[in-house]
C-alpha cells in the first residue's frame, strides 16, 4: 500500500500521468525482459531498478525526487532507512546508536574506497545488478547520511497520516 500511495502522491503533486507501477530490482528485470515500452506508461522505482530500465531500454528517468527533481517535500520519502519500536528500543537502549555508528562507518568506507561496493555487491546482487552497483553507489554516496532531518519526519508522518497508518 505504502509504495503504491507515494508514486500516486508525486503523480497528484506534480500533475504528471495517473498509472504507476512500483517496483524493485527484481521487477524490473523482468519488465524489460516481459513487457514492451508502448504498454506502460509509468513507474516508480529505486535507483537500481530504474538503472535498469534505462539500459534495458523499457524507461527513461523523468525525473528524480533526491536530486531536487518534483514536487517540493517530495525528498523527505526516499531515502532508506532503519526502524525500530520504542519497546525495542526500551530493552536495548545502546542498538539504535550502535546500528548509527555501523551505518555511518559503512559511508565512510565507500568514502575511502568506492571499490568495496563491488566487491561486496558481487556476493549479494544477480550478475547485472552488481557490475552496476559501484557507480550506483558512487553516484548516490553525496546523499548518504545517518540522520533523518525533522521536516523529512514530517513528511512521512504526514503521508502515513494520509493513509491512515
Amino acid at each position: 500500500m505504502l509504495l503504491e500511495s507515494i508514486p500516486r502522491r508525486l503523480e497528484r503533486r506534480s500533475g504528471q500521468s495517473q498509472r504507476c507501477l512500483a517496483l524493485d530490482r527484481i521487477s524490473a528485470c523482468r519488465l524489460s525482459r516481459h513487457f514492451k515500452p508502448d504498454r506502460l506508461t509509468d513507474f516508480w522505482a529505486n535507483g537500481m531498478a530504474a538503472e535498469l530500465a534505462v539500459r534495458h531500454g523499457v524507461g527513461t528517468v523523468v525525473l528524480d525526487v533526491r536530486r531536487g527533481d518534483g514536487p517540493a517535500g517530495c525528498f523527505g520519502y526516499t531515502f532508506a532507512s532503519v526502524a525500530a519500536s520504542d519497546a525495542a528500543l526500551a530493552s536495548r537502549p545502546t542498538v539504535g546508536a550502535a546500528v548509527k555508528r555501523a551505518i555511518g562507518r559503512a559511508h565512510d568506507l565507500l568514502r575511502k574506497d568506492i571499490g568495496l561496493a563491488m566487491k561486496i555487491g558481487s556476493r549479494l546482487f544477480p550478475t547485472e545488478e552488481a557490475s552496476l552497483i559501484e557507480s550506483l553507489i558512487a553516484r548516490d554516496l553525496p546523499w548518504y547520511e545517518t540522520e533523518i532531518h525533522i521536516g523529512d519526519f514530517a513528511a512521512i508522518n504526514s503521508v502515513l497520516d494520509k493513509l491512515g497508518c
